[in-house]
């Protein structure tokens, strides 16, 4: 018998370059928040989303993320400067 070739590693869970939109949940894992807490931020309009669909899923774009996750690095990064 032949050996079977090995299996291609598979890409990481949300490789944030191929995708255009992510789900709450994606979104959540990827900045290591939980979907509550990204749910409030929605709420309170700081971080934009859309639906693929009228009644469909809620979506926030990657460079929406990528933005949102910037900004708030910045003012994170002022209020622990002394």
């Amino acid at each position: 018998m032949s050996a079977q070739p090995a299996k291609p590693k598979r890409p990481p869970k949300f490789p944030a370059a191929e995708h255009f939109a992510f789900s709450v949940t994606e979104a959540a894992e990827l900045v290591g928040i939980s979907r509550y807490t990204l749910y409030e931020f929605i709420r309170e309009g700081a971080l934009p989303v859309f639906r693929l669909a009228p009644k469909g899923d809620l979506r926030i774009t990657a460079d929406d993320l990528k933005a949102w996750v910037e900004k708030n690095r910045a003012v994170n990064a002022q209020a622990a400067a002394p």
